[in-house]
Order: structure tokens, then C-alpha cells, then sequence
């Protein structure tokens, strides 16, 4: 029996959590390892999987990071950018869905403007 503790490599990663193109990333890796017998929990394994999702993970905690610091800035300019960002993203509704997609890891972790 093995086990791997998912929300432990998440945070590895730097991800606060596992999303469904982790999860969906991951059970791949796992079932290629045992079709290959090896050993699931071995890291050559899951250095397989932390490279397919580290592209994906990378861009959103760039995401999140230039929103953390456009939020945590306290200037008049700030504000009226996000104020005019978020009246914009709201009423962008494929591009706000897309962004929720890639939130979620329902999406790959590129902007598609193909769908916007």
C-alpha cells in the first residue's frame, strides 16, 4: 500500500491547493507509474507530475502575486486602475469565465483570447 499526500506537494509547488488539472495531472502520472511498475510515491514520479503542472501553477501565482500588489498599493492612480479593472472584468463575461476556469484548473493555464 502507498499514499501520497496531494495538498503536501501542492504546497511544494507553491499552490494553496490542488485544483482538477492537478488532480486529473496527477492520477495520469500515478496510473502511467504503475502501468510501468513503479512504485507511485517514488519522487522520480512525482518530479513527473510537479514538471507537467509547474507551467500551469507558475502563471497563476504570477497572476495572483501582480494582483496582490496592485490591491496592497494605497495611491490614488491604484485605485482608479482597479476600480476600472474590476467594472471591466465584470462585464467581460468570456474573459471573466475564462479566468474562473483557469482558477479552478477546469482550463489550461494560458489565456485563450481565441475564446475571449
Amino acid at each position: 500500500a502507498f499514499s501520497v499526500d496531494f495538498e503536501a506537494h501542492a504546497r511544494a509547488m507553491g499552490a494553496e491547493a490542488v485544483t482538477v488539472a492537478d488532480a486529473a495531472e496527477l492520477a495520469a502520472v500515478v496510473l502511467a507509474a504503475l502501468d510501468a511498475g513503479e512504485y507511485p510515491a517514488d519522487r522520480a514520479v512525482l518530479r513527473r507530475y510537479e514538471r507537467a503542472r509547474r507551467g500551469a501553477n507558475d502563471a497563476m501565482i504570477r497572476l495572483l502575486s501582480g494582483l496582490n500588489r496592485l490591491f496592497a498599493a494605497d495611491c490614488r492612480a491604484a485605485a482608479t486602475l482597479r476600480r476600472r479593472g474590476m467594472q471591466w472584468f465584470n462585464l467581460s463575461g468570456p474573459v471573466r469565465r475564462q479566468a474562473l476556469e483557469m482558477a479552478l484548473g477546469k482550463s489550461p493555464g494560458r489565456f485563450d483570447f481565441r475564446r475571449a
